[in-house]
């Protein structure tokens, strides 16, 4: 299996690339986290039915006030890290928006500049070959 080669030519181009990663990452922990923290929700609101359907106890009550702090920590937590990927998300963003800017609107007319240049000289050395083998002769 082949591996993707990583843009190491270029500085900027690598920024533009690797921060295009950070955000996808960043895309798919909010998907992640958002998921995970629904199914825990659901698991503790089931128990909580269950714990109340069966009567009520002392013992009971303190079972369902664990149960309403444990979703109450797993609301928190998901703001916490949905607002940790944002920034790490809007830091890829700014990044890859820098790295393409920069990448495309600096050093890619170079690096076309310097292939036209070569296409040039390996056409007028080709020429070149040419006049001097049909004066040879």
């Amino acid at each position: 299996m082949q591996s993707l080669p990583i843009p190491t030519d270029n500085l900027y181009k690598f920024f533009a690339m690797f921060d295009l990663v950070i955000l996808i990452t960043a895309i798919m922990g909010s998907i992640l986290i958002n998921s995970s923290t629904n199914q825990k929700l659901l698991a503790y609101i089931e128990q909580i039915e269950n714990i109340g359907a069966n009567g009520e106890s002392e013992a009971k009550k303190g079972t369902l006030e664990i149960y309403e702090k444990l979703i109450e920590v797993t609301i928190n937590d998901k703001q916490f890290l949905t607002v940790g990927l944002g920034l790490f998300g809007g830091i890829g963003v700014l990044m890859l928006l820098h790295g393409f800017q920069r990448w495309y609107t600096y050093y890619q007319p170079k690096h076309d500049e310097i292939l036209e240049l070569t296409i040039r000289k390996m056409k007028a050395e080709v020429e070149d070959s040419s006049k001097k083998l049909s004066n040879s002769d």
